[in-house]
């Protein structure tokens, strides 16, 4: 038993391992990698360099309307911005993709402004911002409040830290499509060209009629294809592991829309009667599969349950909501489970439809 496990392991490895080596060798597929590089990389750096380019900024919730919190929020030197609520300044903490504070001011600012009692203002803070970062942005906004007040000002940072909402556009929403882009285009694209390869060079036939079945085919191909979207996503990781809260769920997640990205692309290339046409199939999947996700914000709330539900098993908004969940500060493992149990079901099903299309056509 053992040794037949071994002699189908080895059969699929050595498919996979010959797929990798040509995809390399494959000027297009090379140009394809660059390219999906590219806006993967665009997506995660662009917060590395706001925060590099950005000057020390607070969001403000002042209750009493005070004149003189009014004139700084106006002054060009500073980035202090005014908010209407205390849902509302925890929100536009969270969704921050440069660290910055909320400071509350007290609903009595103006009776302790007209004192010269020190002033004690509590501030927030996102979840992911280091010790170095935040002593920097407490000392610059004391000091500065400090000057404006002509008194002594202390921020007290608040124990329990901001995380951002699990729904809305900010650069949460951002990193999501990063990942989308870079993970599913690259088994949407790529998985399907392994195969075209091996219909343009005629040599699926021969490998369908030697000792490697159609499974192993379908396995030794998905295998390659998931190498390159596993390399993608350690460069993304890479980028964004400091706002990734729950790696139990994020780890998961990227494994299983990686899989199921490839799945479809797999599916495209046993359809294809002709490699040329691989492309345009390929290019219609990834519209498919990135449109919804950048409509579900605007249309999931007009949705009934039982429709969002639905929607949801398809692998890149089920990606996309399981990650910001992975952000999130207490996500909802029931609906964590159901979101990596839709994704495991279509890709199953998919590959299923893929091996039965290699057997067909190895009779």
């Amino acid at each position: 038993m053992k040794s037949t496990t071994n002699h189908h392991l080895r059969i699929t490895l050595s498919i996979a391992a010959k797929d990798i080596r040509d995809a390399i060798r494959n000027k297009l597929i090379v140009g394809i990698l660059i390219g999906v590089a590219f806006v993967m990389l665009s997506s995660q750096a662009l917060p590395l360099l706001l925060k590099a380019k950005a000057q020390p900024q607070a969001f403000f919730l002042d209750p009493g309307r005070t004149a003189l919190l009014k004139e700084l929020s106006r002054d060009p030197s500073l980035r202090l911005t005014p908010v209407d609520s205390l849902a509302e300044l925890q929100k536009a903490v969270g969704s921050a993709s440069v660290p910055v504070l909320g400071l509350a001011f007290p609903d009595d600012l103006e009776t302790r402004l007209a004192t010269h009692a020190p002033l004690e203002i509590q501030a927030y803070r996102i979840y992911w911002a280091s010790g170095d970062d935040l002593a920097r942005l407490v000392t610059f906004f004391e000091e500065v409040l400090s000057r404006h007040t002509d008194r002594v000002v202390r921020l007290q940072l608040i124990p329990e830290p901001v995380y951002p909402p699990t729904e809305g556009l900010g650069f949460t929403s951002m990193i999501a499509t990063g990942f989308i882009l870079g993970v599913m285009s690259l088994g949407l694209i790529l998985a399907p060209l392994l195969l075209a390869e091996e219909m343009e060079n005629h040599t699926l036939d021969a490998i369908l009629i030697s000792p490697a079945s159609s499974t192993h085919l379908l396995a030794g191909k998905a295998l390659a294809g998931l190498f390159y979207a596993l390399v993608a996503s350690v460069v993304m990781f890479a980028f964004s592991w400091r706002w990734i809260a729950h790696w139990e769920i994020a780890l998961p997640a990227v494994i299983l829309g990686a899989t199921s990205s490839i799945a479809v692309g797999l599916l495209i290339g046993a359809l294809s009667n002709q490699p040329s046409s691989v492309n345009m199939w390929s290019g219609l999947a990834i519209t498919l599969f990135l449109l919804p996700v950048f409509l579900w914000t605007s249309i999931a709330p007009k949705l009934s349950p039982g429709i969002r539900l639905a929607l949801q098993a398809i692998p890149s908004i089920a990606l996309s909501n399981l990650l910001h969940l992975s952000f999130s500060q207490q996500p909802s493992y029931q609906e964590v489970a159901l979101l990596l149990g839709g994704m495991a079901v279509f890709t199953l099903v998919v590959l299923r439809l893929v091996g039965v299309r290699l057997r067909r056509m190895g009779r």
